[in-house]
């Protein structure tokens, strides 16, 4: 909690996995808020170091193994509502490129139906407001090489 405004804080972590056809990884939540599309992402466990979180979080959501993440931002944002009660989080965001097609092994307890589609089209699905934002202000960093 930030003694100053009483907020309620969580930190989270998100990877976006961009593929060699310029197409990024969007999983379909089973979850608050379900429905919308995101990234593999999730909520900081205690102690726990950004990258190490983004790492783990994509292992167990998408199972992508690997350590060649890198950061694209770090961002707080005041208007993230999450079914764990914060209406803001400290975001980490991630980039991945996989290089290789795997498949895709979405944990059914959060998320189904993973599907590779471009900015734009993503931009047109019905998104989680941080991946939305994201694509919409951070798309450079995100697709850079």
């Amino acid at each position: 909690v930030d003694p100053k405004t009483l907020e309620y804080w969580h930190e989270s972590v998100g990877v976006f996995v961009i593929n060699k056809n310029q197409e990024i990884l969007l999983i379909e939540r089973t979850l608050y808020p379900i429905g919308l599309c995101t990234i593999p992402a999730g909520h900081l466990d205690i102690n726990e170091i950004p990258k190490e979180g983004a790492i783990r979080e994509l292992s167990e959501e998408t199972g992508i193994v690997t350590k060649e993440i890198s950061l694209v931002v770090d961002l707080p944002m005041t208007d993230d509502l999450c079914r764990r009660g914060s209406d803001c989080h400290l975001w980490h965001l991630y980039k991945y490129r996989l290089g290789e097609s795997v498949p895709i092994k979405v944990d059914q307890g959060e998320g189904k139906n993973p599907i590779w589609t471009t900015r734009e089209n993503a931009l047109q699905m019905k998104l989680t407001s941080p991946v939305k934002y994201f694509l919409e202000h951070y798309s450079d960093q995100i697709f850079s090489y």
